[in-house]
């Protein structure tokens, strides 16, 4: 019987020779003698990779140049393939499930929670076995956004990017933070996939899609959360800077709307919801790039509303006011900011002056948009600001 693992990008191979071990045999390598008379199948991007058995030694490179989309000529194993992961249900001759953990290796387990059998009361919440996509939720808003929906039953998705963007002056999330989010996820009864994925990027984000619709065969909510943030003027602003917060919030947003939408049109069912900002409303100064992104984010939202009405999708927008995640503590950090004076500085015209916005409350607003109770909102957005758009024009 083969085995199948499944790589988005070629950053999930470059963690050193026992990593990629690791993500071949699902085991360590002193356990590897034991492994080596498995059949093995690696499919990445629009390759696949038919390895016999045991055949591990030397590849790395041939793998790194297949998620390239370089076919190396003499690879007998080597073949492109129409599509990277199989529609449909998979033969009961293979593994169950195909879960990709935080490094986007397969793990053999079936793809449940971990208390999805024992809880009788799933079926009857609002959303249960329902499947939802969220992009940047390995941790901050994302996270919390995922972890709401999963308490009312839905499975969860978190697609994230887990590495650095240059142009970006604080870290990004982590294998290890989209790992302890599965689990956190899965610890509440629900299943939880994390896959790694760049939504600037369109093949990263088509795999993605695939790999959901393989695993799960729908998607039935699409939350676009993926987003970063820099500081910069206009005028002293580069391409790159410019690119990648235009391409992370709104490429991304259209590009995850591109993929999922299809399938809820085939379902003439769905709830797309897209996190832009009060940024996306207001102008900020040293945030033209990203205001630009947050405002389109809006338009685009509008306007694929009016697209998929007719087939009963609902599409709205959620505006976070400053929200206290590592984002703007790392953005503090960067200015040479203390943190208290940091969150004073940012958090200026708050009407409500007693309460601090946090995670949870921009979740409860996607998760509203997510219920049935929102059947009849669409093109439309909260802005969950503490009031800072009602007094500053």
């Amino acid at each position: 019987m083969s085995k199948t693992v499944i790589l988005g990008t070629a950053g999930h191979i470059d963690h050193g020779k026992s990593s990629l071990v690791r993500a071949l045999t699902g085991t360590d390598p002193d356990r590897l003698k034991e492994e080596k008379e498995r059949g093995i199948t690696i499919e990445l991007g629009f390759a696949r990779l038919s390895l016999p058995s045991g055949t591990l030694a030397g590849i790395e490179e041939e793998i790194r140049a297949l998620v390239r989309g370089t076919f190396l000529e003499g690879a007998p194993w080597a073949r492109p393939t129409g599509s990277h992961i199989p529609r449909g249900p998979r033969p009961s001759s293979e593994l169950a499930w195909i879960v990709r953990n935080s490094r986007g290796h397969a793990v053999d387990r079936p793809l449940r929670g971990k208390n999805s059998n024992k809880n009788p009361e799933k079926n009857a919440m609002k959303l249960g076995d329902q499947v939802a996509i969220v992009t940047g939720a390995a941790r901050g808003n994302g996270l919390a956004i995922a972890k709401m929906l999963a308490g009312e039953g839905c499975n969860i998705v978190i697609a994230d990017i887990c590495k650095n963007i240059e142009t970006i002056p604080y870290a990004l999330s982590t294998l290890a933070d989209l790992d302890k989010s599965v689990e956190e996820i899965e610890a509440l009864g629900v299943k939880a996939l994390g896959i790694v994925c760049d939504v600037r990027s369109a093949p990263d984000v088509k795999s993605m899609v695939d790999g959901v619709m393989a695993t799960f065969g729908k998607i039935d909510i699409l939350v676009n959360n993926a987003g970063v943030m820099s500081l910069m003027p206009a005028v002293h602003m580069d391409e790159a800077t410019w690119d990648d917060t235009i391409d992370t919030h709104l490429k991304g947003t259209f590009l995850c709307c591109h993929y999922v939408v299809p399938h809820m049109i085939a379902a003439h069912s769905g709830k797309v919801v897209s996190i832009s900002s009060i940024g996306g409303q207001r102008g900020l100064g040293l945030g033209s790039h990203y205001c630009a992104a947050k405002h389109g984010i809006i338009g685009f939202s509008r306007s694929l509303a009016m697209e998929t009405a007719n087939h009963n999708i609902n599409v709205n927008v959620v505006c976070p006011g400053t929200v206290w995640t590592r984002l703007m503590m790392g953005l503090s950090e960067y200015l040479g900011m203390e943190q208290e004076t940091a969150k004073a500085h940012f958090t200026k015209g708050l009407l409500f002056k007693d309460r601090e916005i946090c995670p949870e409350d921009i979740a409860h607003a996607v998760l509203w948009f997510c219920l049935p109770e929102s059947r009849c909102v669409t093109g439309n957005m909260i802005s969950v600001d503490s009031g800072w758009t009602a007094r500053v024009a």
